[in-house]
C-alpha cells in the first residue's frame, strides 16, 4: 500500500510538474506564461521601441510618436534626404506600414 501511495505521488508530481504555468489575471485569462512569451501579449511594448523599429527600418529622425489606441503607434519621421513621412507599427506584430 506505501508503495503504491508512494508511485502515485512520484508520478503526479512528474506530470504536473511539465504542465505550463500561467499568471492568471483577475478574470482568469492568461497572461504570460512560465517561459516568458505570451499569445495575448503585444510586440510593441510602448512608443520608445516603436521609434526605435521605425529607426531601424525607415531610417532618419524620428520627430513625433503617438499611440493611436488598441493597434499601434502613428510615427512621424524625416528622411535623411528631408522628406518627411508618416508611417504605423502595428503593436501585435511589429509590422511597419506606409513607407
Amino acid at each position: 500500500m506505501k508503495n503504491t501511495t508512494a508511485f502515485v505521488l512520484v508520478i503526479s508530481i512528474i506530470l504536473f510538474s511539465s504542465l505550463p504555468v500561467f499568471a492568471l489575471a483577475g478574470d482568469g485569462v492568461p497572461l504570460i506564461r512560465a517561459d516568458g512569451s505570451s499569445s495575448k501579449q503585444n510586440k510593441v511594448q510602448n512608443s520608445s521601441q516603436a521609434a526605435r523599429i521605425v529607426k531601424s527600418r525607415v531610417g532618419g529622425k524620428v520627430l513625433k510618436v503617438k499611440n493611436d489606441g488598441r493597434s499601434g503607434y502613428k510615427v512621424k519621421v524625416i528622411k535623411d534626404d528631408g522628406h518627411i513621412i508618416n508611417v504605423t507599427v502595428d503593436a501585435k506584430s511589429g509590422r511597419v506600414k506606409g513607407r
